[in-house]
């Protein structure tokens, strides 16, 4: 899993999860403490696609609710359910 993570990160410019399994969920949040601890400054778009990080994304906020995480870290992660936003998103954010 380690060097697939690898792979993903050298190759990527990029991370756009689809609903999936805990591998995704273990990628996803990786990426998002990599990004919040600067080490990675790559556009992390969330595809929400029928809901399906709903209970994540509640979890989330209750990370800030309860200030395990700073409000700042909202931005590290966009999401939305609409293609069309997730490619505006990513065409302001990634700078080649």
């Amino acid at each position: 899993m380690h060097e697939r993570k690898e792979t993903m990160d050298k190759l990527s410019d990029c991370y756009i999860p689809l609903p999936g399994g805990f591998g995704t969920l273990d990628e996803l949040l990786e990426v998002i403490t990599l990004k919040q601890l600067g080490y990675n400054d790559k556009p992390i778009a969330i595809f929400n696609i029928n809901n399906f990080f709903a209970p994540l994304l509640i979890q989330f906020d209750a990370l800030f609710k309860e200030n395990f995480s700073d409000e700042i870290h909202k931005n590290i992660y966009f999401v939305s359910d609409n293609h069309s936003k997730i490619l505006e998103y990513l065409n302001r954010s990634i700078v080649l």
